[in-house]
């Protein structure tokens, strides 16, 4: 009996034995005991190429094979096409083949749901007078007028009226006040040498109250924790806050320390593990205390708290409550 087989092309679905797709160690991975006489069906052609099978240079269709995360590819020869593509490669077309003709696999329903490329979008070597040529064969009208449409037609611009006209001044406005003058910016601690030579970590700890850090905030926070928090713990919590305020549409910041793979489409696009991990950095959140000022406890009702809150832009003011109680409350107690 003759075997039957069509051509092939992206798209084009078919069979052939396992043992003859190549790198042969994916298909033995996937399957130890059977890869030798085992036949995969339902396998994609996705393109063609020459690769070299048994130390000679051959033409070779590269496969989608289903259950193999990977694109082997098999020598043209071993592979049986069963359902035809909508266009053949180059090196097997013919030359009473119509490039782009609408073939029945092509215009079929199940290719018109497909998710993947069915048909080649572009015929290499051909020009735009050729597929116009083609299509006008097949019997399709087509609109060679590549004039623009009257509302996209270019105008010249109008001219602009002008409005006021620029000059160069002779005095300047910020002097002629008295009020401000032009100083170089300057340090008290250090000089404009020494800042030169400094990293970015050490000028932003410079301008960072770190004095406040150690004396205030790791301690208050420290009385939250069971295991203490240091200077250098903290730097990293506020560099992994700094990092995630830098990058939208990261919602749950969980993601930052995602188990998954980083994708471009979605999720965070790289992960904090390395510098804090997730519990340690919740953990620090949820005891972080920026102040070791008492709070007042208040047990009154809401017309007080509110009375309380606009007499707190005061620096210290004794605040007369209900029933002749005095408090003395600091500023931001409230805050």
């Amino acid at each position: 009996m003759v075997r039957t087989s069509h051509r092939g092309g992206i798209g084009a679905v078919g069979s052939a034995f396992a043992r003859y797709f190549h790198p042969s160690q994916h298909v033995r991975d996937a399957h130890p005991n059977e890869w030798k006489t085992k036949r995969f069906s339902d396998v994609t052609i996705v393109r063609d190429g020459i690769e070299t099978v048994r130390h000679k240079q051959q033409r070779c269709y590269f496969c989608n094979i289903p259950g193999i995360n990977q694109i082997l590819y098999i020598v043209t020869a071993n592979f049986k096409v069963e359902q035809p593509p909508a266009i053949v490669f180059e090196a097997e077309r013919r030359p009473t083949d119509a490039p782009g003709e609408i073939t029945k696999a092509n215009n079929s329903i199940d290719n018109r749901r497909s998710l993947q490329n069915v048909e080649q979008n572009v015929a290499s070597g051909r020009s735009t007078n050729e597929d116009i040529i083609e299509l006008r064969r097949l019997g399709i009208q087509v609109d060679d007028d590549n004039k623009p449409a009257p509302e996209n037609v270019w105008a010249p611009p109008q001219q602009s009226t002008t409005v006021g006209e620029f000059f160069t001044p002779t005095i300047c406005p910020r002097r002629a006040t008295g009020t401000m003058m032009d100083e170089q910016g300057k340090w008290n601690s250090c000089s404009w040498d020494a800042i030169g030579k400094m990293s970015e970590f050490d000028l932003f700890r410079m301008a960072f109250p770190e004095a406040y850090i150690i004396d205030v905030i790791i301690p208050a926070t420290n009385d939250k924790l069971t295991n203490h928090m240091t200077l250098q713990e903290f730097y990293c919590w506020l560099g992994c806050n700094f990092i995630m305020c830098c990058f939208e549409g990261v919602a749950n910041r969980e993601e930052w320390w995602s188990t998954k793979a980083i994708s471009i489409d979605e999720g965070a696009p790289f992960r904090l593990t390395p510098y804090m991990a997730k519990g340690r950095f919740l953990q620090l959140t949820g005891a972080m205390t920026y102040t070791n000022n008492q709070h007042l406890i208040l047990k009154t009702n809401f017309l007080m708290c509110v009375k309380l809150s606009m007499h707190s832009t005061c620096t210290t003011n004794p605040i007369t409550l209900q029933h002749g109680s005095t408090a003395s409350m600091s500023q931001g107690a409230l805050g």
